[in-house]
């Protein structure tokens, strides 16, 4: 037998399963084959133990399926009962039930709530009208699409309200509990007489747990206790649980929740127009934005696998995609452990520290100045965004050139390296200026006397002092207006004025000019009675052919001038 009649119950083809009770399954078929319609099939389990009952079910909910007749009720197509398969057709529609959109998507299903209330209000005016009562009424039982569309399903235990003769002679009365405890109306835990307000209860159960995305008025460790707290507890506010719940919506819940069902709405009608007048949430509910907006239900079913465990249609679709796709389950599975890698990743990089690639590591930086910004290690010949270049020569806050701390520069970079373009190094003398301390050619070094002159203070010799006039060097004295000039001390240097400081070298008084190489002055021929100077030697800061700036002597400070 091939495999597409392995998959073929009579003439419709099962494509998947969309959702399993205790004793059904309800499939997606296609009837004839490819090509033909799409329905779905509650097909009998072949393991239910009492198959007798299971096709009692069967035949009554087709039964209640044939009286109704409204566009937000599933419409029945056929019933089979056989030896080997039996099963009820019904309309496909296409839409995932209530109870996954409050646990998935809560807030878009709140903006659609108008929407909800309006179908299942006329969906239950319909079913009371044709005399029957839901008893199962609840979130897994209301299919509902992004359009509002809603469809009422699961008639399987549905029954007539009993007759005033019944009620008279004392029947009518539960003798079963059936249903889900979440939803029970005390009459039914009780097992007393039940009525349309039985449904009512259930309903108001549903839209307490819709308006406050998800939560439940009664909780219980066990079933026992959460039946008694629906017998004999008040439920809460639904707003005590969501604040954007009106007032009035309250009072509605508070009135479909009722412990006496005389207390609650006289039919689904009123409960539809108590529900268009008043405002159910203070502000509108706008759902976030989703980026599986635009895709279909099955990837979305997909990309929230293992996020929600409930036994609807939505859930053993998952399961039944990731057993007959081993493909499918793997591809999701990388997709999985992708995101975790990328998560994890992402938390590594923020917590590490944010170097920028050939940057010094922190102990190889610049010390920072008092009161300055930490220096920025850069590439050679590189300087900070809007910093103006510096003359090597003037003071520095790191005391003078050349005596930086040792890890002042990035390894392997020397303060040559760090210079600027168009800069001069450290030690180094620049084009058109003289070495510190040496003499241009034809002049005398600083305290140093002309030959045939006589040194300050003194007399040739055979000549008198002139009364009135002070000699040479002597303090003059005060005149009217003008402090006295003290006497310097013996061995002072005469204060010249505009000198620079020590440590910096006067400029030259004819810088070369741009574009030509600098030229020495020539030197000038010695007058009567000079004597020509000497040629001076080289400093020892002067850049030679073989030397290096690892090898250079650096002159901290000038000499005194005598």
């Amino acid at each position: 037998m091939s495999d597409d009649d392995s998959n073929m119950i009579d003439e419709y083809q099962l494509i998947s399963p969309i959702a399993t009770g205790s004793t059904t399954q309800v499939w997606e078929v296609q009837e004839g084959g490819p090509g033909g319609r799409t329905l779905a099939m509650k097909l009998m389990l072949a393991n239910v133990p009492d198959k007798a009952a299971a096709k009692a079910t069967l035949r009554m909910e087709a039964a209640v399926g044939k009286t109704l007749d409204h566009p937000n009720i599933i419409r029945n197509e056929k019933l089979v009962i056989g030896r080997d398969h039996s099963y009820l057709l019904m309309e496909y529609f296409r839409a995932v039930n209530v109870k996954l959109q409050i646990k998935g998507e809560p807030a878009a299903l709140q903006s659609r709530i108008a929407k909800y209330i309006e179908g299942t209000c006329q969906a239950m005016a319909h079913l009371h009208q044709k005399g029957w009562i839901h008893r199962d009424f609840k979130p897994e039982n209301v299919l509902m699409n992004r359009a509002g569309e809603v469809k009422l399903i699961d008639f399987s235990l549905a029954m007539h309200p009993p007759g005033a003769l019944s009620k008279l002679m004392g029947g009518g009365s539960v003798k079963v509990i059936q249903g889900t405890r979440m939803y029970l109306a005390p009459e039914t835990i009780l097992k007393r007489t039940l009525s349309f307000q039985t449904d009512m209860y259930s309903y108001g159960v549903t839209l307490f747990e819709i308006v406050t995305g998800g939560k439940m008025p009664f909780q219980g460790s066990t079933p026992q206790e959460l039946l008694q707290k629906h017998i004999a507890m008040e439920p809460p506010m639904a707003s005590s649980l969501n604040p954007n719940v009106t007032p009035e919506m309250d009072r509605v819940i508070q009135k479909l929740m009722a412990k006496k069902p005389q207390n609650r709405y006289k039919d689904f009608q009123e409960i539809n127009s108590e529900l268009r007048r008043i405002r159910i949430f203070k502000e509108d509910v706008v759902p976030k934005a989703l980026d599986n907006e635009k895709l279909s239900e099955e990837a979305k079913i997909i990309e929230t696998l293992g996020e929600v465990q409930v036994d609807s249609r939505a859930d053993v679709l998952r399961q039944q995609m990731i057993r007959d796709n081993p493909e499918l389950g793997a591809r999701h599975a990388a997709e999985l452990e992708r995101r975790k890698q990328a998560k994890a990743k992402k938390a590594a990089a923020a917590q590490a520290p944010q170097t920028r690639p050939g940057s010094p590591p922190p102990t190889a930086q610049r010390p920072q100045p008092a009161g300055g910004m930490p220096p920025q290690s850069l590439p050679p010949g590189m300087m900070p965004p809007g910093a103006m270049p510096q003359n090597p020569y003037a003071p520095s806050p790191y005391g003078p050139p050349g005596n930086l701390p040792p890890n002042a520069y990035p390894p392997g970079m020397t303060p040559a390296a760090m210079v600027p373009p168009g800069m001069v190094p450290p030690g180094m003398v620049p084009p058109g200026m003289m070495p510190p301390g040496s003499v241009p050619p034809g002049m005398l070094p600083p305290g140093s006397m002309p030959p045939g002159s006589m040194p300050p203070g003194s007399m040739p010799p055979g000549s008198m002092p002139q009364p009135g006039i002070p000699p040479q060097g002597a303090p003059r004295p005060a005149q009217p207006g003008f402090p006295a000039q003290m006497p310097r001390p013996a061995g002072s240097a005469a204060p010249i004025p505009n000198a620079p400081p020590a440590g910096v070298s006067m400029p030259s008084q004819n810088p070369p000019m741009a574009g030509r190489p600098p030229q020495a002055m020539p030197p000038k021929p010695p007058g009567p009675g000079q004597v020509p100077p000497r040629p001076s030697a080289p400093h020892p800061t002067a850049r030679g052919s073989g030397s290096s700036d690892d090898d250079l002597e650096v002159m901290t400070e000038l000499p005194d001038v005598i």
